[in-house]
């Protein structure tokens, strides 16, 4: 009989889907589902490089893989990629990944790419997610990981929408949990601090990593090693790494609120 304690093992043999899965965070998602014998659905912009992943992982797993090309800003991509997760009866991962970072003063920001980051990482976590649980909830099975970031515990100068819609995931994973808690359907929100991605790297959230002690930073498949493990365990708010726990901490407390808010929005300035 199984006890509260024991760890829930995730599904295997299904369907996974993963958005924002051709480099980063999205990529060890997918190779690290790949190697559980998860088929995969991968979403994603860049079309060349979900060819690549498909080829890699189709080649080391003997998985199937089902690349789409998708901008989860647009409205009609998004409500595809919905109706496709509808109408199957295999999805039993959800990795809601997609987004970006906008920088610099909200006044002064290109309202557009604002608007377009709260349709990635809001709009779109929302849809996806209403489309995926009706089926996993008839199965009594499933995962939904939305990935969040420590910043959803800041309110940052220099990264408002970023912070607010980071916080939007967190907030949403842990009321959608408490519907669902009398199923075994399990959702989390993963909340990753400074991680050896792209994503510094892009315009809109350029910084020196040398700004960052390197004892800050975690790789991608630790990340996501971490995130894995977690969800087995049913925890919904998901802080990997001893560092981050502790910055969380610290952010939450209030009282070291002002200057970790001077510090993030010091990184964004210096990164720009």
């Amino acid at each position: 009989m199984r006890t509260e304690q024991q760890d829930e093992p995730l599904p295997s043999r299904r369907t996974a889907v993963v958005t924002g899965a051709s480099a980063g965070i999205g990529a060890a998602y997918a190779r690290k589902l790949a190697e559980r014998g998860f088929n995969l659905i991968l979403v994603a912009r860049r079309k060349d490089r979900l060819a690549t992943l498909r080829d890699e992982l189709e080649s080391r797993f003997g998985t199937s893989v089902d690349p789409v090309c998708a901008d989860l800003a647009d409205d009609r991509d998004v409500g595809s990629l919905a109706a496709m997760i509808r109408d199957r009866d295999d999805v039993e991962i959800l990795v809601n990944n997609a987004g970006f970072g906008v920088q610099g003063p909200f006044h002064e920001a290109d309202i557009e790419k604002n608007l377009a980051m709260i349709r990635v990482h809001v709009l779109a976590t929302v849809r996806l997610t209403h489309a995926a649980l009706p089926q996993m909830i008839a199965r009594n099975r499933g995962y939904v990981i939305n990935v969040s970031s420590l910043a959803s515990f800041l309110a940052a100068p220099g990264a408002v929408s970023y912070c607010a819609t980071k916080g939007y995931l967190n907030s949403f994973s842990q009321s959608v949990q408490q519907e669902l808690q009398k199923t075994a359907v399990r959702i989390q929100s993963l909340c990753p601090g400074f991680t050896y991605t792209e994503f510094h790297d892009l315009p809109d959230a350029r910084m020196d990593r040398s700004l960052v002690p390197k004892f800050m930073w975690m790789s991608a498949d630790r990340v996501v090693e971490i995130s894995l493990r977690a969800v087995e365990r049913r925890k919904v708010i998901c802080v990997p790494g001893v560092v981050n726990r502790i910055l969380a901490l610290a952010i939450r407390s209030h009282v070291f609120d002002p200057f970790v808010r001077r510090a993030y929005g010091k990184h964004l300035k210096k990164g720009a």
